[in-house]
């Protein structure tokens, strides 16, 4: 049952992954400040890289999104300085989780090797 449950969150995870992508893909093609598209592209790749540990829970996803409602608020109020610092804090988060998450994972492997 584990098993199944543990497929089920990855499967979840990765259709947020999917979701986020688009969701940037999508702010990305309706912003006119280049600027700005340049860093959320940055951003986006940088997420993407922690995507898999970092949105493997369902609370971690579920703050994801609102994180990305919040920054679509500051894209629709062309604030583009808290837009950029809520970018930012979708990779920090996601980078937080999937370090916490393997952090127990490593301990273990280097016990075993000592």
């Amino acid at each position: 049952m584990a098993a199944i449950t543990a497929e089920n969150e990855q499967a979840h995870a990765l259709l947020h992954a999917e979701l986020s992508a688009s969701m940037a893909t999508y702010i990305c093609d309706r912003c006119a400040n280049s600027r700005l598209v340049v860093l959320l592209k940055q951003m986006s790749l940088q997420i993407a890289r922690y995507t898999t540990l970092g949105l493997s829970s369902e609370s971690r996803r579920r703050q994801s999104l609102e994180n990305w409602g919040e920054l679509l608020v500051a894209l629709r109020a062309h604030n583009a300085k808290h837009a950029y610092q809520l970018g930012q804090k979708l990779v920090q988060d996601n980078l937080a989780y999937a370090l916490q998450v393997l952090r127990p994972t490593h301990s273990a492997s280097v016990d075993k090797n000592t």
